[in-house]
């Protein structure tokens, strides 16, 4: 499951300013990692390209590869309405996370692992209220198959 969530706009503000002191242009995903203790964000990776996530960006009112149409063709560029507690539930994705945990805590593992049977429930629930289900999609390589749910 994925869910669209608030940005912080503490790291939206270090994101641009790095985006920009690098020259950045385009289309780019900014990752950082925060630790929970601290609070300290730690900058993971800079990724020019569409993001694994983009059809919950898209569910949630940000169509980023139609914005980056626009902005390529000079048309003008409205800030969309972002929905926030958008869930998406992406099949492929969540099996291949339920057969891992069932194949147990891999070694070297650290912080918290999962249950197998809280994550059999969690595969299991198929219907969690008011979300959109994607059989596939880009990132799989095959046509994107849609249901909503309410």
């Amino acid at each position: 499951m994925r869910k669209s969530a608030a940005v912080d706009p503490h790291l939206r503000d270090l994101s641009l300013r790095l985006l920009r002191s690098i020259g950045a242009r385009g289309v780019a995903m900014v990752e950082f990692r925060v630790d929970s203790r601290s609070g300290e964000s730690y900058l993971m990776e800079i990724n020019g390209r569409f993001w694994g996530s983009l059809q919950l960006a898209i569910d949630a009112g940000v169509n980023f590869p139609a914005l980056l149409v626009d902005l390529a063709l000079n048309r003008p560029v409205k800030k969309p309405a972002y929905q926030e507690n958008v869930v998406l539930r992406w099949w492929i994705g969540d099996l291949v996370r339920t057969l891992r945990v069932l194949k147990g805590r891999p070694a070297g593992y650290m912080g918290t692992f999962p249950s197998r049977l809280s994550s059999l429930r969690e595969f299991l629930d198929l219907n969690p209220p008011a979300h959109e289900t994607k059989f596939c999609d880009g990132a799989t390589g095959g046509p994107a198959l849609s249901n909503r749910f309410q």
